[in-house]
């Protein structure tokens, strides 16, 4: 598994974190999944930071499906308090056509 180069500059054209002080229907209207990410920056960028499969041809099939799941995280320290800038928390999962690794074949 490896990182494209390719996509390494990952420039959003807006912010990726919704200001708290936003007006809730509009908020709603662009954080629909409730976790305080623009839900269309949130698909850029974690389209761009997709880690790639590499493969020698023809061995394994690409994956047909790619789906992630993303969150804002603060680092706190043992009083509660924070330590660091918000962290980003991505989590793929990928799917292939046979997804158990294996497939099975008639030939016992």
């Amino acid at each position: 598994m490896s990182s494209d180069p390719a996509r390494a500059d990952c420039t959003l054209p807006r912010a990726l974190v919704l200001p708290r002080a936003m007006d809730p229907a509009l908020r709603c209207e662009h954080d629909q999944d409730d976790n305080g990410l623009d839900d269309e920056m949130e698909l850029e960028l974690g389209r761009c930071l997709a880690p790639a499969f590499r493969f020698q041809t023809g061995h394994v099939e690409p994956p047909t499906r790619v789906l992630f799941n993303a969150h804002g995280r603060i680092p706190r320290g043992g009083d509660g308090q924070a330590v660091g800038p918000m962290e980003l928390v991505f989590k793929y999962v990928y799917l292939w056509p046979s997804d158990d690794g294996f497939t099975l074949m008639n030939c016992w």
